[in-house]
């Protein structure tokens, strides 16, 4: 008896396994072939992305230079990296979602089938933010030159698109923030009630998270992440709240039956 669930078990072990490493393959094939075509839009992409810190460089006078011969292709490397990721990323969250469904229950799954887009649009939304701070962000830098003077503003070509990358990135990150939320509140770690009470805490530690996350650390940079963060903090607590009403009168109705 034992020798027979050691058996299924085991085969049970390899068949997941075998999953896995062909959800992988088509994982990767995916980030294979975005960053294929996205090899060839890596032109108006560093437009895209890096354009306002060129502008804000170029405007008082700066100079955008090269510091080794491999710089252009390394950043396009880059650029075709992060942009095939973003171009692979509905195959990759669907590999991940047909993985773990399985071993969902049904409620689970009705919980968690929205989770996965909606990661994926906090990101998006958060680096849209922090995109279109940039220029503020670009032109609050570039006015403590006047503090110094005789220093000319040289700024590296990898530089101009590594700075904005990691702002968006933190925001993009930093955006979670209603999914961990939500998660604690379906975990009943935290309810809507108590993250409503206790608003002020919430607001020092949605700072010292502004502060810690940001790459620069500059005020201006927080705040610009903070103010979102105050937002979607308050708006997951509206969303848990009528959640957690809905699920208060489904069991008042089943206990009624």
């Amino acid at each position: 008896m034992f020798s027979h669930r050691s058996d299924d078990y085991a085969a049970s072990y390899v068949s997941h396994l075998d999953e896995l490493r062909a959800r992988l393959f088509y994982c990767l094939a995916a980030v294979m072939a975005g960053m294929i075509a996205a090899w060839f839009l890596a032109r108006p992409a560093y437009k895209l992305i890096a354009g306002v810190v060129v502008n804000k460089v170029t405007d008082v006078g700066g100079q955008i230079i090269t510091l080794h011969p491999a710089e252009f292709f390394l950043t396009q490397m880059k650029i075709a990296l992060v942009l095939g990721l973003i171009l692979a990323s509905p195959v990759v969250l669907w590999q991940l979602w047909g993985f773990i469904r399985p071993g969902l229950t049904p409620r689970e799954r009705r919980v968690a089938a929205p989770v996965v887009p909606m990661i994926a649009g906090l990101f998006l939304f958060g680096a849209a933010v922090a995109w279109l701070m940039m220029p503020n962000i670009m032109a609050f830098f570039l006015s403590y030159r006047h503090t110094f003077d005789g220093v000319r503003v040289v700024v590296s070509f990898e530089q101009t698109i590594d700075f904005p990358l990691s702002i968006m990135l933190a925001f993009g990150i930093a955006f979670q923030l209603p999914i961990v939320l939500l998660g604690l509140v379906w975990l009943r770690i935290l309810s809507a009630r108590m993250m409503l009470t206790q608003w002020r805490v919430a607001v020092v530690i949605l700072a010292v998270v502004a502060g810690v996350v940001t790459p620069t650390n500059d005020m201006l940079t927080m705040t610009a992440m903070l103010v979102p963060l105050l937002f979607l903090y308050f708006g997951t607590v509206w969303v848990a709240l009528r959640i957690q009403k809905s699920s208060e009168a489904r069991e008042a109705a089943e206990v009624s039956e």
